[in-house]
């Protein structure tokens, strides 16, 4: 959705209602973007990724790693290939 500055400060509320609903709210001025209203949302990215089906959570602690370094003479491709 587009508004012009003076239909934002008109209406202001009705925007932020709307933009709060997860609707951008694309803000113009002579006809050009220049700002944008979007709902705050209070998850974390990962979650959001996770939530999005673009990321798995953690299956194990993170205390449970091996942090162990490991000496290789070869690249990273051969190491990972072992």
């Amino acid at each position: 959705m587009q508004v012009g500055i003076r239909e934002l400060r008109n209406r202001l509320r009705y925007y932020v209602e709307t933009a709060q609903r997860g609707e951008d709210v694309t803000v113009t001025e002579y006809g050009r973007p220049v700002a944008q209203l979007v709902a705050v949302c209070e998850e974390s990215p990962i979650d959001q990724l996770i939530k999005a089906g673009l990321a798995m959570p953690p299956t194990r602690p993170k205390e449970d790693i091996d942090w162990t370094l490991v000496k290789s003479r070869g690249s990273v491709s051969d190491l990972i290939e072992r």
